[in-house]
């Protein structure tokens, strides 16, 4: 799974900015529009994820990966999800943050064939969402 957005702030402030938007606690609260997933615009679904942030590592083409972990706060009936941030340096005032990663299906056969459905479309937007809130986040600190 990937998704990627430009963000206008200087590489070297990303990290710390992106460890500030998720420094409260570590809980934050993921949203899904109901019509981003095909269902009629009534609503959004609305998890609340405890997301723990990994020690950075530099590549040497100068992208930093920031390992990014999430969980359910209430329940093992949902997917957790594995992966980083890559922060790519694209100009003295800009980077581009991907979220890439993955998860694995929870309750057997049964979330298989739930994600094969719709889960795997929700947790695409899931990470399209959340990429978007925290552009705003870091554009505006």
């Amino acid at each position: 799974m990937l998704s990627e957005l430009d963000v206008r702030c200087p590489p070297g402030d990303v990290e710390q900015r992106i460890r500030n938007v998720f420094s409260a606690n570590g809980k934050v609260e993921l949203e899904v529009p109901f019509q981003r997933v095909g269902l009629p615009a009534i609503g959004k679904l609305s998890r609340r994820v405890t997301l723990t942030l990994g020690d950075a590592e530099r590549r040497s083409d100068g992208a930093t990966l920031l390992p990014l972990r999430w969980r359910d706060a209430d329940s093992k009936s949902f997917p957790e999800f594995e992966g980083f941030f890559e922060i790519t340096p694209l100009a003295k005032d800009s980077v581009q943050v991907a979220i890439i990663g993955d998860y694995a299906p929870p309750l057997g056969p049964l979330g298989a064939a739930f994600d094969a459905a719709m889960g795997r479309r929700i947790a695409e937007v899931t990470v399209e969402e959340l990429l978007y809130r925290l552009r705003q986040e870091i554009e505006k600190a």
